[in-house]
């Protein structure tokens, strides 16, 4: 019988994740300790789809363009458009629904969100489920550069099935 090798602890997979500085590094990274091989990973574009970056940009426009001018508060709208393009993704929940779940987890973690940003998130959910609805990427990581005019945003995605 084959010898199966000991899990990382959760303290060792940080440190895993952190020692890798590009963003090809930590999402090769987590693809390992994640068990996703590595031809579901991509980053750029694929199969004559759209890049993930230009998807999520165009996509999360809504929250995106107010946080332009600010690298940290752009870098956190990048996260938080991630986790809303991710839930409504894999969730067959209403639109509603997801939204209220998001807007649950950022008040039990303290961010504070405008009465208006309900309507955009159900707005975007369905947005994503519309527009994009036989892309089934989801992305994994992130990484915004700072340009001379622009941010650049990197994107890292995964199909949760093989593209058609």
């Amino acid at each position: 019988m084959a010898r199966r090798e000991r899990r990382l602890t959760k303290r060792e997979r940080k440190a895993v994740h952190a020692s890798a500085t590009t963003l090809d590094d930590r999402v090769r990274a987590f693809a390992a300790e994640s068990g996703i091989p590595d031809e579901r990973i991509y980053l750029g574009g694929s199969d004559g789809r759209p890049k993930m970056s230009e998807v999520l940009t165009e996509w999360a426009a809504p929250i995106l363009d107010n946080q332009r001018g600010n690298l940290i508060e752009f870098k956190n709208a990048v996260k938080f458009a991630t986790v809303l393009w991710n839930m409504a993704t894999m969730s067959r929940d209403p639109a509603e629904v997801v939204a209220n779940q998001l807007l649950e987890a950022a008040l039990t973690a303290g961010v504070p969100y405008s009465a208006d940003m309900h309507a955009i998130l159900v707005d975007l959910v369905a947005s994503r489920r519309d527009v994009y609805g036989e892309d089934s990427r989801v992305v994994i990581d992130t990484e915004v550069l700072q340009g001379e005019r622009e941010y650049r945003l990197e994107v890292a995605a995964s199909y949760l099935s093989p593209p058609a």
